[in-house]
């Protein structure tokens, strides 16, 4: 398959071979040459008018891709921006995490602590109850031992 230019240097080539053999012979009919190189002139100007509405189709198809382009460059941009708003506030609950973590690691310390202050004061309260136990029975013996003073006097 040839493109319209060939076509044009081929054509061209038979017009000029056509003027010089006509130059040469007087008696060829000029008519039925005209009238060839007529047609074929038409059947080239047809194809050039397809040739061009093809092109013309080209452009327009090639601008809209390019306006989809633009468009999905703006889609793109701002899904980028999304995206980094995203990301950041991903960093912002991170930081928040990270501080709720070492809060609970304060307080998890912290309730360690008073658990074993609560335990000390659970073995103190019971040294006391024994020491309260101890001083009861004392108390018991010496007031008995008054009691029998008493009956003594």
């Amino acid at each position: 398959m040839t493109d319209g230019r060939a076509d044009d240097a081929s054509n061209e080539g038979l017009v000029e071979a056509g003027a010089k053999s006509s130059e040469r012979v007087i008696d060829t009919p000029l008519g039925a040459e005209d009238a060839r190189l007529a047609a074929e002139d038409a059947h080239l100007a047809a194809k050039d008018g397809r040739l061009a509405a093809e092109d013309a189709r080209l452009v327009a198809e090639d601008e809209r891709l390019a306006a989809e382009d633009a468009r999905l460059a703006v889609d793109d941009e701002r899904l980028a921006a999304k995206d980094a708003r995203l990301a950041a506030k991903d960093g912002r609950l991170a930081a928040e995490d990270a501080r709720l973590a070492a809060e609970d690691g304060r307080l998890a310390a912290e309730d360690a602590h008073l658990a074993a202050e609560d335990e000390h004061l659970a073995a103190e309260d019971a040294r006391l109850a024994a020491e309260d136990a101890r001083l009861a029975v004392d108390d018991e013996r010496l007031s008995d031992k008054d009691a029998r003073l008493a009956c003594q006097r």
